[in-house]
């Protein structure tokens, strides 16, 4: 027995599967998404842009943040990112009557 997909679970899955292929930059993130990570993901994606990404002085916030939540996308189940992915431009109708500040 198959478990029918609701439109936005569908949305969703299609929406991380963007972000997962062409980084969170090109999605659109808003930098509130980084406050609503969970604190023990935020920290796994932290550590692995520090140990694993060419990052120096000259890299912008910007993009080192967009590597974090690339990296936290990764991690988190899905539950959470239904919770960050309302801060990524173009998810309104996906909340369409969900209240997000």
């Amino acid at each position: 027995m198959t478990e029918q997909l609701t439109q936005k679970e569908i949305q969703l899955a299609e929406l991380r599967e963007r972000i997962e292929e062409n980084g969170a930059l090109e999605q659109g993130f808003s930098t509130k998404l980084l406050n609503h990570i969970d604190p023990w993901v935020l920290a796994e994606a932290v550590r692995y842009v520090a140990t694993e990404c060419p990052v120096d002085l000259k890299t912008d916030n910007v993009t080192i943040q967009a590597m974090i939540i690339d990296k936290a996308l990764v991690v988190m189940n899905d539950e959470e990112f239904e919770a960050v992915a309302p801060y990524f431009l173009g998810t309104s109708k996906i909340f369409e009557g969900d209240q997000h500040d």
